[in-house]
C-alpha cells in the first residue's frame, strides 16, 4: 500500500462520531466533502479518515494532495499527478492521463483547501468519480463541490468536552506543569467557550499557557472579546470572527521581532527550512541562531507547524501573514524569496546526478511549490533570471514527473525573451531540448538542440555544444533522421562528456551512442550498453539504471537471447512500476510484449501489450500503441487466428505510412516472423485483402480484435 498520508505527532481529539460517519460515507459514495469554518478542523479529521479508511481492511492507496499552495487552476492536475509519483507530458491531456493511471487501482485521494479552486477541482473530480470505479476522493472545503452524487459532511465545532480536552494536550505539550483540575477546571471551560468550539482557535489559545497562568489567559481574551462585540452590530458572535479575533489575539502577543519574521514568512508557498527562512526574513547579515530561536518560537505559539525540519503555515495563519505584511515589505520579501530559490535551483542543477537519487530529491523535492512561485514572480520582475532558474530547474522537473510543467514554463519564458537566440539564451535552449526528449516531443526537442548548437558553435563553449550535440543527436536517431549524422554527433558529445561531466552524465550519454551504434553494429552496441549499465549502477540513481536495462534487454533480444531479454525486462518493468513513469513503463511494456510474442508466452504477451497501449493512448504515444497490436497480431497468428492477425498487421502498416517510419530491428523481428506465419496460410490476394481491411480499422474495433486472451 503507497501513500504519503501526514502523520501528526498530536492525537486527534472529540472527533470519534464524525471520523466513523466520514468513513463510513466513503463506502457509499465515490465524493465526500468535509466543509466547514476556517480553523475548524477540516484537514485534521480528513487525514485520520483517511488513514482508518486505508487501514480498517478497504486497503489501496491513499495520496494526499495540499491545493492551498496552488493558485493556477491549471495546476490542479498536475498537483495531484505529482502527488501520486505519474509523469505527464505536454501532449497528453492531464485528466485523461490520470484516469488511465487510476481507472484499475483501489485510491483513495484526499484533496485539501480546495475552496479557491472550485471550479476546476469540481471538474477534475467529476471525471475521475466517473472513470475510475475504485476510487474514492475524500475533500477539504469552506464549501461543497458540487459535483453529483457528493455527499458533504457539515463540520461542527468541538463540544465543551472536546474543546477542553483539546485545549489541556496543547496545553500541557506548552507547560508539562499544567493542570486541568480543581479551580481551573470552570476557568478552563471559560476559555473554551470563549474559542466557540474552533480547533485552531484554542490551539493558539492553549500554546500562551507558558508565558502567563491560565486566569490571565481568560482575563486578555475576556477583554479581546468584550472590545470585538461592542463593534459588532449583532448579538452574536460569529465564527469567522471568533477565528479573527483568536489570531489578533496571538499576534498582538508576539515580540516586534516575532511579528517581523511572522509576516515575512507568509510569503513561502508549501513548506520551507531554516536555511529559506534565514534568507528571505533577514537576508546574511542576521545572526542566524536568533532567527532560529524565532522561528522556534512561532512553532511553540502555534502560529507555525513543524514536520521534520520543516516548517509551514495554516493557510488561514497564512493569509493574515500576508495582509499584516505592508507592500514595500511583501515585495523585499518576494524578491528575497526568488533570490533564494533561484540558489537552489543553481545548487539542484550542480549536484544533479551526485550521491543518490533519493537523497537529491529528499533536499530538492519539497521545494517544489517555492520553486513555482519565484518562476512566477521573476517572470514578472526579472524575465533574465527566471531564464536562468528555469535552465537550472530542468533536471528537478524530469526526476520528479513534472517534465510538462517545467517544458511549458520554460518555453513561455523563452518566448518572452527580447534576444531568445542570443547567448544568455543557450542554458534555457538546452533546458527546452531536454524537456521536450524526456516528453517524447521529439521535433520540438530537435529543432531546439539545433538552435542551441548554433549559439554554442559560436560561443565556442565546448561542453554546452556537447550538450547540444547529444540532444540533437538523440532525438535525430529517434526520428530516424540522417543516421550516420546522429552517430557522429553521439560520439563527438560523448568524448567531451568524459573530459568534463559526472559518472551519471557519462553513463547517460554513452547509452545515447550505444543504442545508436547497436543498429549498425549490434556486438560493439552491446558491449558500451552493458558498460553504460555499469556505470549506471555505480551511479546510485535508479532511473538511470532502468533507461539502460531497457537498452541492454532490447539488445539481448536483437542477438537471439530471447530468455535473457524477458528476464531483464520483467525486472526493470517491477522497477517502473514502483516508481510510476509510465512513458518508461509503455516503452518496457512495449519491448515485453515482443520478447514474448516470439519466445511463445502468448498469454502474457497480450496482457503487456493491452497495458502498454493503453498507456500509449494516454499518453499520445502512438508507437505504444501500434507496436504492441503487431505482437499481439502474432500471438493470433500462431494461435491460428490468421485473418484477425492479418487485419490487425493493416493497421499497423498503416501507422507506419502515416508516421513515414520504418521498422527498426526489435520491430522487423516480430514483423518477419508474424508475415511468415500467415504466408503458410494465406495467398498473396487473401493477405492484400485483410490487410487493407486492417488499414480502415479504427482504435477501438482494433482493440477489439487484439486484446483478448
Amino acid at each position: 500500500m503507497a501513500q504519503n498520508l501526514p502523520r501528526h505527532a498530536m492525537p486527534i481529539v472529540g472527533r470519534e462520531r464524525e471520523i466513523a460517519s466520514t468513513v463510513e460515507a466513503l463506502h457509499g459514495s465515490h465524493l465526500v466533502t468535509i466543509s466547514g469554518a476556517g480553523g475548524i478542523g477540516k484537514t485534521r479529521l480528513a487525514v485520520e479518515v483517511a488513514h482508518v479508511a486505508l487501514s480498517n481492511g478497504s486497503g489501496g492507496d491513499g495520496w494526499f494532495v495540499d491545493l492551498a499552495p496552488v493558485s493556477d487552476p491549471q495546476i490542479v492536475p498536475h498537483a495531484v499527478a505529482a502527488a501520486i509519483g505519474l509523469e505527464l507530458t505536454p501532449k497528453q491531456d492531464p485528466v485523461e492521463a490520470l484516469v488511465v493511471a487510476l481507472r484499475n487501482q483501489r485510491v483513495l485521494l484526499v484533496l485539501d483547501n480546495c475552496e479557491h479552486l472550485l471550479a476546476p477541482t469540481s471538474a477534475f473530480v467529476r471525471s475521475i468519480v466517473a472513470a475510475c470505479p475504485h476510487v474514492r476522493v475524500l475533500a477539504t472545503s469552506r464549501e461543497p463541490l458540487g459535483v453529483e452524487g457528493e455527499f458533504v459532511y457539515r463540520l461542527g465545532t468541538l463540544d465543551e468536552e472536546a474543546a477542553m480536552e483539546l485545549f489541556s494536550e496543547y496545553a500541557l505539550q506548552a507547560d508539562p506543569s499544567f493542570s486541568p483540575a480543581g479551580r481551573n477546571l470552570p476557568v478552563l471551560r471559560d476559555i473554551c467557550k470563549r474559542c466557540d468550539g474552533i480547533a485552531l482557535a484554542i490551539v493558539l489559545a492553549a500554546a500562551n499557557i507558558r508565558v502567563m497562568p491560565l486566569g490571565q489567559l481568560r482575563a486578555r481574551l475576556d477583554g479581546r472579546f468584550r472590545l470585538l462585540v461592542a463593534g459588532s452590530r449583532t448579538l452574536m458572535l460569529p465564527r469567522h470572527q471568533t477565528m479573527q479575533a483568536l489570531i489578533d489575539w496571538s499576534y498582538e502577543l508576539l515580540t516586534e521581532n516575532e511579528r517581523r519574521v511572522f509576516t515575512r514568512l507568509g510569503v513561502f508557498s508549501g513548506s520551507f527550512d531554516k536555511e529559506a527562512a534565514r534568507a528571505v526574513v533577514a537576508g546574511d547579515d542576521e545572526n542566524g541562531e536568533a532567527l532560529d530561536a524565532v522561528v522556534d518560537a512561532l512553532v511553540v505559539k502555534s502560529m507555525l507547524v513543524s514536520e521534520n525540519e520543516r516548517y509551514r503555515m495554516l493557510e488561514s495563519i497564512r493569509q493574515y501573514a500576508i495582509e499584516h505584511l505592508d507592500a514595500a515589505d511583501q515585495k523585499r520579501a518576494r524578491a528575497a524569496h526568488a533570490a533564494f530559490f533561484a540558489r537552489r535551483a543553481a545548487e539542484a542543477a550542480d549536484t544533479f546526478g551526485e550521491g543518490s537519487e533519493e537523497a537529491w530529491l529528499a533536499r530538492h523535492g519539497f521545494d517544489l511549490d517555492n520553486f513555482r512561485a519565484a518562476l512566477d514572480w521573476l517572470r514578472n520582475d526579472d524575465l533574465r533570471s527566471a531564464a536562468s532558474v528555469a535552465a537550472d530547474l530542468a533536471d528537478f522537473w524530469e526526476f520528479n514527473n513534472l517534465a510538462g510543467e517545467g517544458l511549458r514554463r520554460s518555453e513561455v519564458i523563452l518566448a518572452g525573451l527580447a534576444f531568445p537566440d542570443k547567448l544568455e539564451s543557450l542554458r534555457l535552449l538546452l533546458a527546452v531540448a531536454r524537456l521536450a526528449l524526456s516528453a517524447r516531443i521529439y521535433h520540438r526537442s530537435f529543432e531546439t538542440a539545433e538552435r542551441a548548437r548554433k549559439l554554442a558553435e559560436a560561443s565556442k563553449d565546448e561542453r554546452a555544444l556537447a550538450e547540444a550535440r547529444r540532444l540533437s543527436g538523440r532525438a535525430r536517431y529517434l526520428l530516424a533522421i540522417e543516421p550516420e549524422k546522429s552517430l557522429w554527433d553521439l560520439h563527438d558529445a560523448l568524448d567531451v562528456i568524459r573530459k568534463y561531466e559526472k559518472p551519471f552524465a557519462i553513463a547517460r550519454a554513452l547509452r545515447d551512442y550505444a543504442s545508436a551504434l547497436a543498429q549498425k553494429d549490434s556486438a560493439e552496441g552491446r558491449k558500451l550498453l552493458l558498460e553504460a549499465l555499469e556505470l549506471a549502477q555505480s551511479v546510485g540513481w535508479p532511473r538511470l539504471t532502468a533507461h539502460v536495462e531497457i537498452n541492454v534487454a532490447e539488445r539481448e533480444f536483437r542477438s537471439g537471447n530471447v530468455p535473457s531479454a524477458v528476464e531483464r525486462a520483467r525486472e526493470v518493468i517491477g522497477v517502473l512500476r514502483r516508481r510510476r513513469s509510465p512513458l518508461q513503463l509503455g516503452h518496457a511494456l512495449t519491448n515485453l510484449a515482443a520478447y514474448l510474442s516470439v519466445n511463445g508466452e502468448g498469454d502474457e504477451a497480450i496482457s503487456v501489450a493491452r497495458e502498454a497501449a493503453t498507456i500509449g493512448r494516454a499518453h499520445d504515444t502512438q508507437n505504444y500503441v501500434a507496436l504492441p497490436v503487431q505482437s499481439a497480431a502474432l500471438v493470433l497468428a500462431a494461435r491460428g487466428e490468421i485473418a484477425t492477425a492479418a487485419r490487425l498487421l493493416g493497421y499497423v502498416d498503416a501507422f507506419y505510412d502515416r508516421y513515414n517510419m520504418k521498422r527498426e530491428l526489435t520491430e522487423k523481428i516480430v514483423y518477419e516472423r508474424l508475415l511468415a506465419l500467415l504466408a503458410q496460410r494465406l495467398s498473396e490476394e487473401e493477405m492484400e485483402r485483410e490487410r487493407a481491411t486492417g488499414r480502415r480499422l479504427d482504435d477501438a474495433e482494433v482493440s477489439a480484435l487484439a486484446f483478448v486472451s
